[in-house]
């Protein structure tokens, strides 16, 4: 799997808390890896939560899905990035989306017997929605 042409640079003035050129700005929103992921997806499973919301300040659907029809939050959950699940929560992420398997993210978790990624995430949603 690699990055779509601009993420790397994207990337980094982000980080260095630059403004992307339009162009620029325009490819990134618009390009997705060769499994369907956008740049949101790939930097919520790699990146840093500063940069993560940064990202999603460009105009990321946090919603949107990959071919495997899994959210940015459905793949962080999976892999323990708590601290991007939270900030994907904050911004409206949906835990009801169903992947291709027809699953939800808790079904899923489930199903795959990790039984404590789903109750952490439960109370992570039941913190979101106490905000």
């Amino acid at each position: 799997m690699a990055h779509a042409d601009g993420w790397i640079r994207a990337y980094e003035l982000l980080e260095a808390g630059r403004d992307l050129p339009a162009d620029l700005r325009e490819r990134v929103m618009s390009n997705r890896s060769g499994i369907g992921e956008t740049m949101l997806h790939w930097y919520a499973i790699e990146g840093d939560a500063d940069v993560v919301e940064k990202i999603i300040g460009l105009g990321f659907d946090v919603n949107t899905v990959n071919s495997f029809h899994r959210t940015p939050l459905f793949e962080c959950a999976t892999i323990d990035r708590w601290e991007i699940v939270a900030l994907l929560l904050a911004h409206g992420a949906r835990t009801d989306v169903k992947d291709r398997n027809g699953q939800d993210v808790f079904e899923a978790l489930e199903d795959q017997d990790k039984h404590d990624k789903a109750e952490r995430l439960r109370k992570l949603v039941a913190e979101s929605r106490s905000l």
